[in-house]
């Protein structure tokens, strides 16, 4: 497999990161999934901190026009496209799925 797309509500879930948008596409040579919003739904993730002997565990949420994350480098870029405003917020942790 070379690139891998999904449509209309996607969700993708690494480690402590959950983002959501509109269109995921991967790209297997460098382990990179992209990630877009549509229209005015921008797309979002959530990066959750663990909890460590002097902080509790905490939770960020960052929306914009697309995301960009890079596997090997573990980063997360998210870009507005000159269209929207990027937006990093703490917000209450979700409860653990099961």
């Amino acid at each position: 497999m070379e690139r891998l797309e999904a449509f209309t509500h996607v969700t993708l879930k690494m480690d402590t990161k959950t983002a959501d948008g509109a269109r995921l596409t991967y790209h297997a040579a460098d382990e990179q999934y992209v990630m877009a919003g549509a229209g005015a739904v921008p797309v979002k993730v959530v990066v959750k901190t663990a909890a460590t002997t002097t902080a509790p565990q905490s939770c960020r949420e960052t929306t914009g026009r697309t995301l960009t994350f890079k596997k090997a480098t573990d980063n997360i870029e998210v870009d507005g496209k000159d269209e929207t405003r990027i937006d990093t917020r703490p917000i209450p942790c979700p409860p653990p799925s099961r």
